[in-house]
């Protein structure tokens, strides 16, 4: 099995370890975190492929450590997470020095394999009473001088709000897995086939939405608006959910059927408005379902 490796990093109290742990689905361990004593590693598999999360804590001490033993952390690293925590505004130079300093050891260490970097606004909690817009534009200015020239992307993140952090996941992994260009484009064929399909997805048993496309920048948005209900009811109804139609509102339905690939549970989802399921499900079965399963089942 192949395996990448992935870190995340900020200040102390950023949020990072409560971050992995929500996206593993570990809500019973966030009240009694502790702060990350040096490096914790842990595992995901997704697609097939050995995904090592490394938490690096934040405390000073540890910083320097990272510092001495650059080669050995820093290297072969394929995604990077930086995380912030939005609301202490007094932290935001000391964040933005450490993550220069990280900047400049991936450029020491192998400069022609720098990692994308993911910044995470961390802590932009629903309902949240403070407007930040102005910081983050402030700090979103001081990352696009520091990685000039990188390739990274920036999210507004809360463990409060399960879709923020799968979509700053999604994108991550989706910059690396080798299957995820060849899926991406199945599910495009399957937009082309099907004009009053206005979105598609494959997701992960952990409701990862790891593969998306979309007709246009409207249907991304409104779907976007029901992930985090669509997680919700897929993980509620866990093994019981084989096949899912329903109502979105008086135009759109939702299409939800699980797949069984190497013993792992997918989701395939599309939506749209005057849907013919049934042409669509006969094509789903004598066409896609077995593209997506043989892209999957490739030894990589």
């Amino acid at each position: 099995m192949d395996q990448f490796k992935i870190l995340f990093a900020g200040l102390a109290n950023a949020g990072k370890t409560s971050m992995i742990l929500t996206l593993k689905r570990q809500f019973s361990d966030l009240s009694d975190i502790k702060p990350t004593k040096g490096i914790e590693r842990s595992e995901l598999d997704i697609l097939g492929f050995k995904i090592l999360t490394w938490d690096l804590g934040g405390q000073d001490i540890y910083r320097e450590e990272y510092k001495k033993k650059e080669a050995i952390i820093f290297s072969e690293t394929e995604i990077f997470y930086y995380v912030i925590d939005i609301q202490d505004t007094e932290s935001y130079d000391e964040a933005l020095q450490y993550f220069k300093e990280i900047v400049e050891i991936y450029k020491l260490v192998d400069a022609k394999n720098i990692p994308y970097f993911v910044i995470c606004f961390n802590k932009m909690d629903p309902n949240l009473i403070v407007d930040y817009s102005k910081q983050i534009e402030k700090l979103s200015a001081e990352f696009a001088k520091i990685l000039e020239g990188i390739e990274y992307k920036i999210f507004k993140t809360s463990i409060y709000n399960l879709q923020s952090l799968i979509e700053a996941f999604s994108w991550g992994i989706s910059k690396f897995l080798p299957k995820q260009s060849e899926l991406e484009l199945i599910l495009k064929r399957f937009l082309k086939d099907f004009p009053t399909v206005n979105s598609v997805n494959l997701l992960e048993k952990h409701s990862m939405f790891l593969i998306q496309a979309y007709r246009d920048e409207p249907s991304h948005k409104f779907f976007n608006l029901l992930k985090e209900g669509i997680i919700s009811i897929i993980e509620n109804l866990g093994t019981q959910l084989t096949l899912l139609t329903f109502d979105i509102n008086q135009i759109y339905k939702l299409y939800v059927e699980k797949l069984t690939i190497l013993q792992r549970d997918y989701y395939f989802l599309f939506m749209g408005k005057d849907i013919d399921f049934n042409a669509v499900q006969e094509s789903l079965i004598n066409k896609y379902y077995s593209k997506i399963q043989e892209v999957v089942q490739r030894e990589s």
